[in-house]
């Protein structure tokens, strides 16, 4: 019985390569790009990585590498997921209005012009205005507004809450069962870490 519980914690812990794509992956949130970094194989390089973020072994680590990150930055992940959500879900009508101006072109005429009005600070919420990156005058007079990036936030989002997990585990399921899955081995495939690092040294030096 104890032998198989040496066993079964042996086969759960990562390799040296494993625990550097996991760093790498929770950096950048970019698994094809974590995988080449770790040392793996350039060839297949989308489909090892996505092949990776299948493991249970790698979802766990990439949780607990996450909580690390968060427990020392001192927040939660619902603070993260309040202020992405801000950006995510502003809309322009938040901030602007539509208007309309007059002009006298004389003769009795008066020519209607839609303008966009901005709200009064006031009247927006604060929330609101994390949204907001950065404001400035222009050589015009007027205000030009620069917003965080919303397609960014929305992705975000959606990694954070686990929308894209499940989405790259599926992924990893198609690949793998795609006919060229096999046709296209990963020459580093069954090598120890001591062989990698030492053929990787060879390449670096």
């Amino acid at each position: 019985m104890t032998k198989n519980k040496k066993k079964s914690g042996k086969k759960n812990k990562l390799t040296p390569r494993k625990r550097r794509f996991v760093e790498f992956y929770v950096d950048s949130g970019n698994a094809t790009d974590a995988y080449r970094k770790a040392g793996y194989s350039e060839n297949g390089a989308d489909r090892g990585a996505h092949r990776l973020l299948s493991k249970v072994e790698i979802q766990e680590a990439v949780a607990k590498r996450r909580a690390k990150i968060a427990e020392k930055a001192d927040i939660t992940a619902q603070d993260v997921i309040n202020e992405i959500a801000k950006v995510a879900f502003a809309n322009p009508e938040d901030f602007f209005e539509w208007g309309e101006k007059l002009q006298d072109l004389g003769n009795g005429l008066i020519k209607k012009t839609s303008v966009i009005l901005i709200k009064p600070p006031e009247e927006i919420n604060r929330d609101k205005k994390a949204a907001i990156a950065s404001i400035k005058e222009t050589a015009q007079g007027g205000l030009e507004f620069k917003f965080h990036d919303k397609l960014k936030a929305l992705n975000d989002l959606a990694r954070y809450v686990g929308l894209f997990n499940e989405a790259e585990i599926s992924k990893a399921k198609e690949i793998k069962k795609a006919p060229e899955y096999e046709s296209k081995p990963d020459p580093t495939e069954g090598m120890s870490e001591e062989d990698l690092d030492s053929e990787i040294g060879k390449l670096q030096s």
